[in-house]
């Protein structure tokens, strides 16, 4: 078995009624440490710190054992990275944003009581989308459930998973779905590498029928 296939059932789910919720905003996801870049650590044997930034951020920087803010290039989501100074170091990440549009910022409209939806007037909050439609990792033919880490302590904090219920193209003809469980990093990548390929854990989704469910990812990351 593959060490991206190992990665992936490493966040194993589970069928549940539970909602996750994860709110937009940009915060450092999947931070790891890794060995030693002659190119960038300062001394011979420091170690690397990566992450996955979500979006785009008006600040991003890192301290070092409490000592001053560093800054790293915030105008792009994706993989960043800086150097330790040691093994024994500790740090912390920092990821800010201001953005005058959100669902608790009223935009000053006033959405009507419907038949079908509310049924008093309320202040209008504004929507900002924060996915891409052209992507084609966001792309599904009968997406059925999302569940997300939202385990900072975990190595695949910010990682979506996806329950695609049937086996078929998907409307715009771009990827042929499996029926399965596909990851989406924070940023919208590929969270495994894994491709148009989706494991389906038989421990879970059974038979041949059109997969329906909620997904939950358990805590430990394992299910229950």
């Amino acid at each position: 078995m593959s060490q991206r296939l190992l990665a992936f059932l490493s966040g194993v789910l589970c069928l549940s009624a539970c909602n996750n919720v994860l709110l937009a905003a940009p915060y450092a996801s999947r931070i790891s440490i890794g060995p030693p870049n002659a190119l960038m650590a300062e001394e011979e044997g420091a170690p690397i710190v990566s992450f996955t930034l979500n979006e785009p951020a008006d600040k991003l920087g890192y301290s070092i054992n409490g000592g001053p803010m560093q800054w790293l290039d915030g105008s792009t989501k994706g993989v960043k990275s800086f150097p330790l100074l040691s093994a024994l170091d500790e740090f912390t990440i920092l990821a800010k944003k201001s953005e005058p549009v959100g669902y608790t910022i009223p935009t000053g409209d006033v959405t009507l009581p419907t038949t079908n939806g509310l049924s008093q007037p309320v202040p209008t909050a504004g929507l900002k989308l924060v996915s891409d439609d052209a992507n084609r990792w966001m792309m599904f033919n009968a997406a059925r459930g999302v569940g997300v880490n939202n385990n900072p302590s975990s190595p695949h904090f910010g990682v979506a998973y996806v329950a695609n219920g049937l086996e078929g193209l998907t409307l715009n003809g771009e990827r042929y779905m499996n029926r399965g469980v596909y990851a989406v990093a924070a940023d919208g990548t590929d969270a495994f590498g894994l491709g148009d390929y989706a494991p389906d854990p038989f421990f879970c989704f059974r038979g041949g029928l059109e997969l329906r469910c909620e997904l939950r990812l358990a805590q430990m990351e394992r299910c229950m």
